[in-house]
């Protein structure tokens, strides 16, 4: 801890090397004394564990290493997966959360896995999606009329909704912030997702 005078009355306090701290929030008292006055305070210091990255290693997601695991696709826990390493067994977005040695919860940005080429989103169904990456408008193709079309971000919210119009519908994305999101296409027995990318 290190208190330097600014001027007559700001202070700067400065606190280093707050290692192995158990997460949560702890309480810290910082009293000064310049002679002429003394002058307390009291303020809240959270510790937070280090933000765990995804890489795409011979043909696996890979996490930095943690205690625990869990990892996610389109926001939802994936059930079993609580490994180091992930083998993606569908396109979308995937994130996952660690416990690190002192117990700190995080979650990693989300990575975009899709085994489809760059410019066009598609599938097996014949369902398509472009261009990709988008500026504004989107266009689906390969839908049924009455289909509910939906665009999940990265934390599993809805933020764009349609209903298809026949076999092509077109989507404006422009409101939406740059970034991984999913795009859902449901209904007539299907339910259908493939990665779209805002730019």
């Amino acid at each position: 801890l290190s208190i330097v005078q600014a001027d007559a009355t700001t202070y700067h306090v400065a606190i280093a090397s707050l290692e192995d701290q158990a997460s949560g929030t702890a309480t810290i008292t910082v009293t000064v004394t310049d002679g002429s006055f003394t002058y307390s305070d009291v303020f809240a210091v959270t510790t937070l564990g280090t933000v765990p990255q995804i890489e795409w290693v011979d043909m696996e997601l890979v996490c930095t290493p943690a205690v625990s695991y869990q990892w996610h696709l389109d926001g939802a826990a994936i059930a079993g997966a609580t490994g180091q390493t992930w083998t993606p067994q569908e396109n979308g977005l995937y994130t996952v959360e660690t416990v690190d040695a002192d117990g700190c919860a995080m979650t990693s940005e989300a990575h975009l896995f899709t085994s489809t080429g760059v410019g066009l989103a598609a599938d097996r169904s014949g369902l398509r999606a472009y261009p990709v990456p988008v500026r504004g408008l989107l266009m689906v193709e390969g839908s049924q009329a009455g289909a509910h079309i939906t665009v999940i971000d990265a934390q599993g919210r809805a933020v764009a909704n349609a209903t298809a119009q026949g076999e092509r519908t077109l989507l404006d994305l422009g409101d939406l912030a740059p970034g991984r999101y999913v795009l859902r296409i449901a209904g007539h027995g299907h339910d259908q997702r493939m990665p779209v990318v805002v730019e």
